[in-house]
């Protein structure tokens, strides 16, 4: 809070945010840098974090990060929440992922450079942030992830070329998350009558900004065609890619750019993955491939989506078996196992 809070305070309480989630961010962050604590693998307790706190996104009650506070100190004290907090964490962290680490921080700095010993708000902070990604698309993001209430789910469908039954097609879309599932926006009759079709209708209306990252076994970023690399549209596809040689695609990897100084950041973006079934049985086939923390954020989706219905437990319980019997089959003697 040196700098968030007190060398740059918000204009209001309404941009909270820009305190808490700054100062949660930057605490994973520097403590994990290269000299100072590596060794503590922040970085996992911070995607651990952003992990947790999607579970209260999921609420249909959840708010928004920016809120409107007309200066009741009730509405003051109920914004100090974990959307505040670990979401504006991972807000932070989805807006360090699409510009890369040092451009975040170079845009960080020339924040707290312009706006030392005064005040500032979120399209304050945007600008700047356009400013050195050369482009609006960094504040259009942030825009919708501070907000809108809730969180994007990302569904992910793949079938062979009906033309060439040696590629794939993948279909994208993008719906809001909650945790009553699917039944939620069939407006079934079992829902709770707080829940009404209003509510549905306007959180099946809402759509984000969302960025896409998607990279193949060997690290490389795959070439979906996505305009800017950003999810605006409900949905995008189908696009061909891959052969049957494919291993597979993984979704909203974590730390796509690599390390920072042989240092993982743990960035990836605010979102989960429903990866159909086609999609999925690619990744498990490979999944003693997958870093520890790639690993951890599969799980966490789809544990996530057994809890709201959208799968069937016993469709959990199988794929934890099989990744527990590749991740099994792929250890020798001795070694140590990931500590998710």
């Amino acid at each position: 809070h040196q700098w968030f809070g007190n060398l740059v305070s918000p204009a209001w309480w309404d941009d909270l945010w820009l305190n808490e989630g700054f100062a949660t961010f930057m605490a994973y962050y520097g403590a994990g840098l290269q000299g100072i604590q590596p060794e503590y693998e922040t970085y996992k307790l911070k995607i651990q974090a952003i992990s947790n706190v999607m579970i209260d996104d999921s609420s249909i009650f959840t708010e928004s990060v920016l809120k409107e506070i007309d200066g009741d100190p009730t509405q003051i004290l109920s914004s100090f929440s974990s959307i505040t907090y670990q979401k504006g964490m991972g807000v932070i962290n989805t807006l360090a992922n699409v510009m890369g680490i040092e451009d975040f921080l170079g845009g960080i700095r020339q924040y707290l450079d312009d706006y030392a010993f005064s005040n500032a708000d979120s399209e304050q902070l945007g600008v700047i942030l356009d400013a050195v990604e050369g482009s609006e698309e960094v504040s259009s993001i942030m825009s919708t992830y501070i907000e809108e209430e809730g969180l994007p789910l990302l569904y992910v469908n793949v079938v062979v070329n009906e033309d060439n039954p040696n590629t794939y097609d993948w279909t994208l879309r993008q719906q809001r998350f909650v945790k009553l599932g699917p039944a939620f926006y069939e407006k079934s009759d079992t829902l709770p009558d707080i829940i009404t079709d209003e509510m549905v209708d306007a959180a099946a209306a809402q759509l984000w900004q969302l960025p896409i990252n998607a990279t193949n076994k060997d690290g490389t970023v795959v070439p979906l065609g996505i305009p800017n690399g950003v999810l605006s549209e409900e949905t995008f596809g189908p696009v061909t890619y891959g052969s049957t040689d494919t291993q597979y695609v993984l979704f909203n990897p974590i730390d796509p750019a690599g390390n920072e100084d042989g240092v993982a950041i743990g960035l990836f973006n605010y979102f989960r993955v429903f990866y159909d079934d086609m999609s999925l049985g690619m990744i498990v086939d490979n999944f003693a491939d997958l870093s520890a923390p790639n690993q951890f954020s599969i799980i966490s989706d789809r544990f996530a989506l057994m809890q709201g219905s959208y799968i069937e437990p016993s469709d959990y319980l199988d794929f934890v078996q099989n990744v527990a019997d590749k991740i099994l089959g792929s250890y020798t003697k001795g070694q140590s196992f990931p500590d998710y």
